[in-house]
């Protein structure tokens, strides 16, 4: 928390973020989160072309979101697109909050000459609000696993 208060970060950070573990744009936010309200974290952010995704724990959402959803717009207007907040406490349930109004039909570990991966089947795929390469990447970086979704 300490570097969200200064302009250089302190080694430990700085290793992180040369080393691709947290983004440019994750520190800007965590900033701006910590300005609005310092008990607000999150665990990843992921950018697709329509929105910014806030990945946190369920019991963080009120932080993050703000009354009225005033941190929320904030957010908006200073990245000038939509912010959408999920809670990522377990696998299923933030595929099914990525995938809704569509319906997650089925999520089965796969095991490939490489290891294993979530394979996620979704079921009326032309109610998905975000795209099914957009929801994999915000998948596997929430769960740091490899993720295939397809789209019935």
């Amino acid at each position: 928390m300490d570097c969200l208060n200064r302009i250089m970060l302190c080694p430990a950070c700085q290793k992180k973020f040369d080393d691709g573990l947290i983004t440019a744009l994750e520190m800007q936010i965590a900033r701006i989160l910590y300005k609005l309200n310092p008990n607000a974290t999150f665990k990843h952010l992921v950018e697709t072309e329509e929105a910014v995704i806030v990945l946190s724990e369920k019991k963080m959402l009120g932080q993050i979101i703000g009354q009225g959803g005033a941190n929320l717009q904030k957010l908006r207007d200073f990245l000038g697109k939509q912010v959408k907040v999920l809670g990522v406490d377990d696998f299923a349930s933030l595929a099914e909050s990525l995938v809704s109004p569509a319906e997650v039909k089925s999520i089965n570990k796969v095991f490939t000459k490489n290891g294993e991966k979530q394979k996620v089947v979704v079921r009326d795929g032309e109610k998905l609000r975000i795209n099914s390469v957009d929801v994999g990447r915000i998948l596997e970086k929430a769960s740091g696993l490899e993720v295939e979704v397809v789209v019935e």
